[in-house]
């Protein structure tokens, strides 16, 4: 049988809120980091280019 409890009722409430903070420090951690994308594209002419950088990309896609 399950009685409610104050105390365990407020430690829950202390662990979610933990949680919550920790997560909210990662999720803004992640979104602060750099990310790097390597576009990989083939315009038919050869081999499958590498682009690096991604308006020499946009530009080159424009080409088509």
């Amino acid at each position: 049988m399950f009685f409610a409890s104050r105390e365990r009722d407020e430690e829950e409430n202390k662990l979610r809120e933990e949680l919550r903070q920790e997560w909210a420090r990662k999720q803004n951690a992640s979104k602060e980091e750099e990310i790097e994308i390597t576009f990989n594209y083939w315009d038919g002419s050869g081999p499958s280019s590498e682009c690096y950088n991604e308006e020499r990309f946009f530009r080159d896609v424009e080409k088509f």
